[in-house]
């Protein structure tokens, strides 16, 4: 299986400390983001794959 996952996080205002810290809040998301939706995609594709490595 091959696709290309984009998801994005975001962080408000009222989050932490200004800088850094803030920034790595939606990196944070956004990573976590990408991986429910790889899940997601992955457990629909599951019959397809599932069909194409019972016929190996």
């Amino acid at each position: 299986m091959e696709t290309e996952v984009t998801a994005t996080g975001v962080a408000g205002l009222n989050e932490n400390f200004p800088g850094a810290t803030r920034w790595k809040n939606p990196v944070n998301r956004s990573g976590q983001n990408n991986i429910k939706a790889f899940i997601s995609r992955l457990e629909a594709a599951a019959p397809e794959i599932n069909k194409t490595l019972s016929s190996q």
